[in-house]
């Protein structure tokens, strides 16, 4: 008779909080506003282009910021971007190089 082992899965770890990405979205017209639980999270954002509009169901403000890069300049530049704004959020990163 064989075992069946079960993993129980981990949650992810949460993804660092990266400032000048605040202040990037914050300059563009993003703000943080609260939204009620069944959307699944707590925060969500909104933009100033379309002020009627919330994004929900994220659980910390830092996912927020992602999705709503994420979702305006798409996947391969809002990565390339989060690398350009986490460098200059670290100044040890750019003087190793």
């Amino acid at each position: 008779m064989s075992r069946v082992q079960l993993k129980l899965a981990r949650p992810p770890a949460p993804k660092p909080r990266i400032p000048e990405l605040e202040r990037f979205a914050k300059e563009a017209g993003v703000k943080i506003v609260s939204c009620d639980a069944h959307w699944g999270g707590k925060f969500a954002y909104t933009t100033s282009d379309a002020p009627n509009c919330k994004f929900c169901g994220f659980r910390s403000e830092a996912a927020a910021y992602r999705h709503w890069l994420a979702d305006t300049f798409g996947a391969v530049a809002s990565k390339a971007l989060l690398k350009l704004l986490a460098r200059a959020s670290d100044p040890a990163k750019e003087s190793s190089k």
